[in-house]
């Protein structure tokens, strides 16, 4: 994407004739692409919203005073608009829009009068106050999806294109998956012995599902159980237990917490014991 926008619009220009909405960040440049090209729709991704508020929760070093504040209370809301759309993935897209309009979009219109009601009493600048203006500003664009049956806030990909393959493992959900190393070999020899898992899938780093807080983390593996519920499961050897993975195990905690009962976060070491909830042995 460039500042010259007869070069967007040049890009975009194959999709005239063609109803479709693309979802991008705030980028103004993209914002534009609607005046240009009928039958484009933008929409802002809800999980840039969530990037500002996740930063300035890590910023709050007492958890009593973090789960008190303003971003935190940002995320528990956010979360409950997630919560009730993940519940619409059988439905057809008629349904599916039905029920958003029922029961998410009162939570949406919640969220933006709560947004507008707190901004006021923050201050101008930092983490927190970039998070709220950028949920007002960019608002039209974050209600789009209340409008669509079509799309999910998250949906797997009918195909995936991993750059090395392996379909030698049962019940994986694609009938290739990505290749893997040799603890999460193990990993997935374990998951296939389980009688309650539904299927397994090797997530595809920096192409599929993302927790997006305060780092991009990528779970190693997405799992099913035969009950409905989906844990995310990261594989570490012993000798990378640092920082970065102590960060992982909060931002995919938090990420548990606001999902819901149906939702489960495991940071897996191959002996390693941290003594932190979240934190297993394989």
């Amino acid at each position: 994407m460039t500042n010259d926008r007869s070069s967007e619009i040049r890009l975009f220009s194959g999709f005239v004739g063609f109803k479709c909405i693309l979802v991008t960040d705030g980028l103004a440049q993209y914002h534009l692409l609607e005046d240009h090209l009928e039958g484009l729709t933008n929409a802002n991704c809800w999980a840039h919203a969530i990037r500002d508020f996740s930063d300035a929760v890590k910023a709050i070093k007492d958890p009593e005073l973090a789960k008190r504040s303003t971003p935190y209370q940002a995320l528990v809301r956010i979360g409950a608009i997630y919560k009730p759309d993940e519940s619409l993935k059988g439905l057809t897209p008629q349904q599916r829009l039905k029920e958003r309009q029922k029961n998410v979009k009162p939570l949406v219109e919640e969220y933006f009068v709560w947004v507008r009601a707190v901004s006021g009493s923050q201050l101008p600048e930092g983490a927190t106050a970039s998070g709220l203006n950028y949920s007002i500003n960019q608002e039209k664009y974050l209600r789009v999806f209340l409008d669509d049956g079509e799309k999910l806030m998250y949906e797997f990909k009918k195909k995936i294109a991993p750059l090395h393959s392996t379909s030698t493992f049962g019940r994986s959900l694609y009938q290739a998956e990505e290749e893997v190393n040799d603890f999460e070999y193990e990993m997935v020899m374990a998951l296939t012995g389980l009688d309650n898992m539904k299927w397994w899938h090797r997530n595809i780093s920096r192409q599929e599902f993302c927790i997006n807080g305060f780092a991009n983390h990528y779970p190693d593996f997405i799992v099913m159980t035969k009950r409905g519920k989906i844990l995310m499961i990261e594989t570490k050897g012993d000798h990378l237990e640092n920082r970065e993975t102590k960060d992982k195990l909060v931002e995919g905690r938090a990420w548990q917490n606001l999902a819901g009962a149906l939702y489960r976060y495991f940071l897996v070491f191959k002996s390693k014991d941290l003594d932190i909830e979240g934190a297993r042995q394989s």
